[in-house]
């Protein structure tokens, strides 16, 4: 500890070395006033001397700031060490792992994978929206800690050469054409080839599709062993599908790193959201459309009943047996809804209609026999001035078989169907790049 005094700008008293790196050193701190255990940075003697640094250190401290997502790491302080005149930032202390340290070799599930790139997206697209791209989006910058009940919790660290799209002075000067700012392995070609003009929001999306290779198949996409035949390789040579790399994810996955990493940025997802929706369906084969034996999940995804106790499960054998064209369909039209955002009252309704005709389908075979026995038993109509013998048994006649309507097939024009909810316009930030 004997690099910073006893106390910090009267107020951080350092307990231990967090970390070190290029920019500077991470202590443990405590607040005097409020024993509040924090992450003090500070930038190191060598930095201090480069304006690009220091730039670059200040941003770290501001961006985080600006974007207040719950996804992105809180900055609470920055200001300057006297005794040694290097500026320092003070973070929130978090108690967990990066993932670079988690994708040690090992394919994560999924599942959990999707979970994070969710919170992710959540953080990433807000800062897209306010024009202020990462750029350098790596395993080692996404920190997983965990909330009170113990589930997973993604934090974004480290937008100290984050561009503001809108920012011509200082990220001018900070980066200018030509220099390459940016971890390579994860870095688009426009980035590595320093066209700092092309650089928006889809080198995020880039970074993502080499993150998620390197999460989901337990190693990196690239594998040029210096740091030149790297950059040609990211900028000339064909990317090969993650599956003649040795992660097989299925062609689905395939065809969306295609998209992820597209040369091109304008071919590459619009948003991260919808990069990550794209990659559930690919990677956990969600189908556009269900097959009849999928209508009990659809049900549970939906949450249709209110305690799993009181879910009333529909005829699932009866309905493979008798309508199966009929079910698909509207299992079909239900995840369409489901999709668009319909809610769940609209779905509950289509299933119900659904369940009631096949039932009502049923029912007019069962009563195929009787109907026909109270036909012959009715005869001939009688005079309206015929008397009524005494010993004759009034009887009222049953409905025949005619008057039961057949429920309409669930791909009929009958009733009227969910509109497709217009789909929303495309990010009015990402149209200036």
């Amino acid at each position: 500890m004997s690099s910073l005094p006893p106390l910090v700008a009267g107020r951080y008293r350092p307990l231990r070395v967090l970390g070190k790196g290029g920019m500077g050193v991470v202590y443990v701190v405590e607040h005097v006033h409020t024993g509040e255990q924090l992450a003090l940075k500070v930038l190191s003697a060598q930095a201090v001397g480069s304006t690009t640094a220091v730039e670059r250190f200040k941003r770290e401290a501001r961006v985080p700031a600006q974007i207040k997502s719950e996804h992105v790491v809180r900055v609470t302080d920055a200001d300057v060490v006297p005794e040694l005149g290097a500026l320092f930032l003070v973070m929130e202390l978090l108690e967990g792992s990066d993932l670079d340290r988690l994708s040690d070799g090992t394919p994560r599930a999924p599942e959990r994978v999707l979970s994070w790139f969710r919170q992710l997206a959540r953080g990433l697209d807000k800062a897209h929206r306010m024009g202020i791209v990462h750029r350098d989006l790596k395993p080692e910058n996404l920190f997983l800690t965990h909330r009170e009940d113990g589930s997973d919790w993604i934090k974004i660290l480290d937008f100290g050469i984050a561009k503001f799209v809108a920012d011509g002075g200082a990220e001018g000067r900070a980066t200018e054409t030509g220099n390459v700012v940016g971890t390579p392995r994860y870095m688009a070609p426009e980035q590595a080839t320093g066209e700092v003009s092309r650089i928006g929001p889809a080198v995020d999306v880039w970074a993502l599709g080499m993150i998620a290779f390197r999460l989901l198949g337990g190693r990196d996409y690239w594998t040029a062993p210096t740091i030149a035949q790297l950059i040609h390789q990211i900028v000339y040579e064909p990317l090969a599908p993650p599956s003649a790399r040795g992660v097989d994810l299925g062609p689905a996955f395939d065809a969306w790193f295609a998209r992820s990493c597209a040369r091109d940025p304008a071919d590459r997802w619009p948003s991260v959201g919808e990069q990550v929706e794209a990659l559930a369906q690919a990677v956990l084969g969600v189908e556009p459309q269900l097959a009849p034996s999928a209508i009990e999940r659809i049900g549970v995804e939906t949450t249709l009943a209110v305690t799993p106790g009181e879910r009333s499960a529909p005829p699932v054998d009866a309905i493979r047996a008798n309508a199966t064209g009929s079910l698909a369909g509207a299992a079909s039209a239900a995840v369409d809804v489901r999709r668009r955002g319909r809610g769940t009252p609209l779905l509950l309704g289509v299933l119900t209609v659904l369940v009631l005709g096949v039932g009502v389908w049923f029912g007019s075979r069962a009563a195929g026999p009787a109907t026909d026995l109270a036909r012959t038993a009715s005869g001939p109509a009688q005079s309206p001035t015929a008397p009524i013998a005494p010993s004759e048994e009034v009887r009222t006649p049953e409905p025949s078989a005619s008057a039961i309507t057949e429920p309409p097939d669930a791909g009929s024009d009958a009733g009227p169907r969910p509109k497709a909810k217009p789909r929303p316009a495309g990010d009015p930030l990402q149209e200036q790049f």
